[in-house]
């Protein structure tokens, strides 16, 4: 198999010209930084394209120390959260009834309340005003009756 290489020779599929193997040395040179830097610079990761980007040691001392803040920060939040939703156990009731005969039309009535009614949420700083707006929504539904 005959191959034409960069300088408008041909060479044997076996062959390697000289300058094919200065392009493998150059590739094997990319260093550990120059990759790091090419990702943060191509990545869609919010800020991280601007601390190695263009610009002086300033603006990317600032924008590395912005970025840093808000990672902290919303690390922070993610814990919170779970630790304040792992902090109440999780109930779930199940039960389901076999009956051969059934009159039709069946209606059953399913709470479709995201928040369990406790005495645990009703004192609960955050969630509180959640489940007082979420029982007077509820009611007023029920007590208005059909739109019309």
């Amino acid at each position: 198999m005959t191959i034409k290489n960069k300088e408008g020779g041909y060479m044997d599929g076996k062959e390697i010209s000289v300058g094919e193997k200065e392009d493998e040395e150059e590739m094997e040179k990319v260093t550990a930084g120059s990759r790091v830097a090419s990702f943060f610079n191509s990545t869609t990761i919010h800020g991280v394209g601007r601390i190695y980007g263009r610009g002086g040691w300033w603006r990317r001392g600032c924008w590395l120390t912005l970025w840093a803040c808000m990672t902290v920060w919303a690390l922070y939040q993610i814990t919170s959260v779970a630790l304040d939703y792992a902090q109440y156990p999780t109930k779930i009731t199940r039960s389901s009834e076999h009956e051969r005969v059934m009159e039709f039309p069946a209606v059953t009535l399913c709470s479709l309340s995201p928040l369990p009614a406790s005495r645990e949420l009703a004192s609960h700083p955050i969630w509180a005003p959640f489940l007082t707006y979420q029982h007077t929504s509820y009611s007023e539904g029920l007590l208005s009756g059909p739109s019309r």
